[in-house]
């Protein structure tokens, strides 16, 4: 009782804005219902190599034998995708980040495609530096309310991927070779044998240039896993 008369109280005095736009939208809310019409979701799978659209029922292949399969929730050109990762990287709305993977989840049951128990769930890491000095990995964020929402008993975990120190930021690098070059063994696996022949949903924020995620898929096949699926929210 007291703590909804502090809510409600504290409503008043500080109400709630949209991420995007910042007109006035209710407390439990992160985007008006304007801006949440102007993020158009897709359902298609692609090669992470060359963009090629690839149907739900033929995911088992890419027209790139050394891709892997990306599937992308929306674009990072539509300004209130930006404004929903912008928040949750650098402004610590931790509320973006269960937004995403709730669209994400739509966007994924859009698909038809099932995400099932035999599927190894992991997020893409970040340096521990960067761990250390924003407090947390938004793309971890992103994963665990994704796993919390699906309830499919996946397998979820943080303890197999891992980034390496001393690794600078993508965004200082000029172009993809230069990022391809920052990133290279940039990754390590441990307790391989929790991938071991499995298929892994490997989540992240946004698909830029792909430098970072190519060079993770490529340590965890190199570890034994079967099959990598690329999840993002968005893609450049």
């Amino acid at each position: 009782m007291i703590k909804n008369i502090v809510e409600w109280f504290l409503s008043i005095l500080f109400p709630q804005r949209c991420l995007s736009c910042l007109s006035y939208i209710l407390p439990q809310e992160i985007l008006c219902h304007s801006c949440i019409s102007h993020i158009v979701l897709r359902n298609d799978f692609v090669c992470a190599t060359c963009g090629k659209r690839i149907p739900p029922t033929h995911t088992e292949a890419t027209c790139h034998r050394d891709s892997f399969l990306l599937f992308a929730a929306t674009d990072y050109g539509i300004k209130q995708s930006r404004d929903l990762v912008y928040a949750l990287k650098y402004k610590h709305i931790i509320s973006a980040a269960s937004y995403i993977s709730f669209l994400i989840k739509i966007a994924l049951q859009n698909s038809k495609i099932n995400v099932h128990s035999h599927f190894v769930v992991i997020p893409i890491p970040v340096s521990p530096e960067k761990k250390h000095s924003r407090g947390y990995n938004q793309a971890e964020y992103i994963t665990r309310f994704f796993v919390e929402r699906i309830q499919q008993g996946v397998n979820f975990s943080t303890k197999i991927l891992f980034k390496k120190s001393g690794i600078k930021s993508q965004i200082e690098c000029a172009n993809y070779k230069e990022r391809a070059q920052n990133i290279h063994n940039g990754f390590f696996v441990k307790n391989t044998d929790e991938i071991f022949g499995k298929t892994v949903l490997l989540f992240d924020d946004v698909f830029t240039s792909g430098a970072t995620m190519k060079e993770a898929v490529k340590t965890l096949k190199r570890a034994g896993a079967r099959r990598v699926i690329g999840i993002v929210f968005a893609k450049a």
